[in-house]
């Protein structure tokens, strides 16, 4: 008769530990996932902004305007070569780009709503520079004269071009 009971419970319990290490699995994953997506979503443009300074600092002015969607086929109608070597080029005031460095914004100051700053705050302490606005991302350069530009990277096509504003613009609420 004591091996009637020998059993009870024994497959409910499996099933039991089965489900915590499915959930934990899953935690981990969300996790995991969570924070890679945090640390690499403004790479491309950091990298962008990074060769843009290398255009700049070998001189190849030419390849530095067409990352900024210019090219000779389809010129930028509001802004000229001649504008751009105005602000990048060799007698300009950015004229020294081998010491511009693209510095760290506030986490705080990209996007309002405890969520976006909390992530923010995240995805800074990994490493991230810019300010995730959406459809773009804001990075500054910081040259040498605390002279400080901020640039917009567009995500749809992979432009650069200065910043309309210096953080991300909150949405505006519906009932507003």
């Amino acid at each position: 008769m004591g091996s009637y009971l020998e059993g009870y419970g024994v497959e409910q319990a499996r099933r039991g530990r089965l489900v915590r290490r499915l959930a934990l699995a899953g935690l981990v994953f969300v996790v995991t996932a969570g924070t890679v997506y945090l640390a690499r979503r403004c790479r491309p443009a950091q990298r962008q902004v990074t060769l843009f300074l290398d255009n700049l600092r070998q001189q190849d002015y030419q390849a530095a305007y067409r990352l900024w969607g210019c090219t000779e086929a389809s010129p930028c109608r509001d802004y000229t070569f001649q504008m751009f070597l105005d602000d990048w080029g060799p007698k300009s005031v950015r004229a020294n780009a081998a010491a511009a460095q693209i510095k760290k914004i506030k986490a705080r100051t990209c996007r309002p709503g405890v969520v976006h700053t909390l992530a923010a705050m995240a995805a800074h302490g990994l490493g991230e520079r810019g300010c995730d606005c959406g459809s773009g991302v804001i990075l500054t350069l910081s040259f040498p004269k605390d002279e400080e530009v901020p640039l917009w990277y567009e995500r749809k096509d992979g432009a650069i071009g200065f910043s309309p504003f210096p953080v991300c613009v909150p949405y505006p609420k519906p009932f507003e």
